[in-house]
C-alpha cells in the first residue's frame, strides 16, 4: 500500500503572481482583475508573488514535514494563446518547481486546470466552444509530455461546479456569463469530453505510473446520528443544493465519469432541457484512478420516518467559518465513504480548510485557536475512516498559506502561513504547527 499523502493545496492563479512576466499569456482572472471584478482593487498580478519564490515555498513544505504538495498549472503560463507555441520561460518555472519537491521527497500533485482559462480562448467562446475539448487535450498532451516522465498524480479539472455553474450560468465568478442553464449545462459537458481526451493522453503518454484524477466541490449529507446513515448516502447524490438548475449536486459530472450517463433524477429538474448526443458518452466514461473531494463543511441529513429526509439545523454552538460555514468533520468520514461505496474509485481530500478573521498579534504570530480546532477536528475523522478500511489515501489542507480568495481578494485568509501581501513572508501560524505535529503522530497511516 502507497503511504498516506499529507500535504497542502494551492491553486496558480492565486498564489503566483507575475501575471505577465517571461511571455505567460492573461487569463480570464487576469482579465477580472484589470476590469476590477475583485473586492479591493486586489488582482492576481503580484498576488503571493509565488512565481519569484520558489525555494520559500517548498522549505515551507519541509518545515510541514509534508509529503505532498498539490499546486495547479498556469495554463496560459505554458502556452500563452491556449494552443499552439510553448513557453519555455514558464516551463522552466514548474520544472523547477518539480524538481525541488522531488529532491526533498515531497510528491507533486498536479491541477491540470483550476480556473484560469486562457483569454484568448475565451475570446472563442471558452468552454461553450466544442472546440474547448480539443484545446483542453493539446494542453494535456504538452503537459504529460514535459512532466510526464516525474510526475505521478495529475488531477485534470478543478470544481468542474464552479468553472461552469459560476462561470457561465450565474456569471458570479469569471468569465462573468449569465447564461443560466442551458451554457451552464453545455459548458459542463463540454468539460467532460475534455476530460475524457485529457485522461486518456495522460495515461498514454506519461512514462510515470501515472493516477490521473478528478477533483470536484464536496458538498456531502451527513448523518445527523448513525441511524441517518442510509438516507444521508441518499440525499449526498441526489438533492440540489441551492436552486433547481444548480451543478453542485455531487453527481452531475462523476455519474458520466464513472457510471456513463447523467443522473435522471438531478438533469430532469433542470429548468431547460439537457441535450447532448449519446455517442459522446464513449469519450466521456473512462476509469479514474481517483476521485478529489473538496470538502469545507457538510450538511446533516435525517431521517423523516416516511421514507424520505430532512435538514436538520447544526448545533446552535456549531463554530462558523469567515464565510460562515459550519464546523462539521463528520464529512470528512462519510464524504469519502459515500464516494467510495458509489463509485469505486479511491478518494482524497484534495481540499479542507477554513477562513478566519486572523490578526498578527503582539509578538508577531497568528494565534488561530479556532484554525487549530479544524484541523484537530477534520483530520481525526480522516484517521477514523482510513483506520475503518476506508479507502482515503490523502489529506491536503488549504491553504499553505494565505492567497487571493478570487473575487473575495485577499479579505479571505485560509492559510497555515500568513502572508504579508505587501512584502509576501510567509510566517506559520499556530495551526502550522499543529497540523506538522498531526503529521508526524500519523505519517505511517
Amino acid at each position: 500500500m502507497e503511504k498516506f499523502l499529507w500535504g497542502a493545496s494551492s491553486a496558480a492563479a492565486q498564489i503566483e503572481g507575475g501575471y505577465a512576466d517571461d511571455g505567460k499569456g492573461l487569463s480570464i482572472w487576469d482579465e477580472a482583475s484589470i476590469n476590477g471584478h475583485i473586492r479591493d482593487g486586489h488582482s492576481t498580478f503580484n498576488a503571493c508573488d509565488a512565481y519569484h519564490r520558489t525555494d520559500e515555498d517548498v522549505n515551507l513544505l519541509k518545515q510541514l514535514g509534508a509529503n505532498a504538495y498539490r499546486f495547479s498549472l498556469s495554463w496560459g503560463r505554458i502556452i500563452p494563446d491556449g494552443t499552439g507555441k510553448i513557453n519555455e520561460k514558464g516551463v522552466k518555472y514548474y520544472d523547477n518547481l518539480i524538481n525541488e519537491l522531488l529532491k526533498n521527497d515531497i510528491k507533486p500533485m498536479i491541477t491540470i486546470y483550476h480556473w484560469d482559462l486562457p483569454l484568448s480562448l475565451q475570446k472563442k467562446g471558452g468552454l461553450l466552444n466544442d472546440d474547448f475539448p480539443k484545446w483542453f487535450s493539446y494542453y494535456a498532451e504538452t503537459v504529460a509530455k514535459l512532466f510526464g516522465d516525474r510526475v505521478e498524480y495529475f488531477a485534470t479539472f478543478n470544481e468542474p461546479e464552479c468553472i461552469c455553474y459560476l462561470g457561465y450560468g450565474t456569471g458570479s465568478h469569471a468569465p462573468f456569463i449569465k447564461g443560466g442553464t442551458e451554457a451552464a449545462t453545455t459548458a459542463a459537458h463540454n468539460l467532460l469530453i475534455a476530460n475524457g481526451l485529457a485522461f486518456r493522453a495522460l495515461k498514454k503518454l506519461c512514462k510515470t505510473q501515472v493516477k490521473v484524477g478528478f477533483v470536484i466541490a464536496c458538498a456531502p449529507r451527513i448523518p445527523k446520528t448513525e441511524k441517518d446513515e442510509a438516507v444521508a448516502k441518499e440525499a449526498t447524490f441526489d438533492v440540489c443544493y441551492h436552486d433547481a438548475d444548480s451543478l453542485f449536486n455531487n453527481a452531475h459530472f462523476l455519474d458520466p465519469i464513472f457510471l456513463g450517463e447523467y443522473p435522471e433524477n438531478i438533469v430532469s429538474r433542470y429548468s431547460r432541457p439537457f441535450k447532448y448526443y449519446g455517442k459522446d458518452m464513449d469519450v466521456i466514461k473512462c476509469d479514474m484512478d481517483f476521485i478529489g473531494l473538496n470538502i469545507y463543511q457538510g450538511v446533516f441529513a435525517a431521517d423523516d420516518g416516511k421514507g424520505g429526509y430532512y435538514d436538520p439545523h447544526s448545533p446552535v454552538n456549531t463554530p462558523k467559518s469567515l464565510a460562515g460555514a459550519n464546523f462539521t468533520p463528520t464529512a470528512c468520514y462519510y464524504a469519502p465513504k459515500f464516494f467510495n461505496e458509489r463509485y469505486g474509485a479511491p478518494i482524497f481530500i484534495t481540499e479542507n480548510g477554513v477562513s478566519l478573521t486572523d490578526a498578527v498579534g503582539f509578538d508577531g504570530i497568528v494565534h488561530d485557536d479556532s484554525r487549530t480546532v479544524f484541523i484537530h477536528d477534520y483530520t481525526a475523522e480522516i484517521i477514523r475512516a482510513k483506520k475503518d478500511g476506508i479507502d482515503v489515501r490523502g489529506y491536503f489542507y488549504w491553504c499553505l498559506y494565505d492567497n487571493l480568495e478570487w473575487c473575495s481578494g485577499f479579505s479571505c485568509r485560509f492559510g497555515l502561513c500568513n502572508t504579508d501581501f505587501e512584502t509576501f513572508l510567509k510566517t506559520p501560524k499556530d495551526s502550522f504547527w499543529y497540523y506538522k505535529k498531526i503529521i508526524e503522530e500519523n505519517k505511517n497511516l
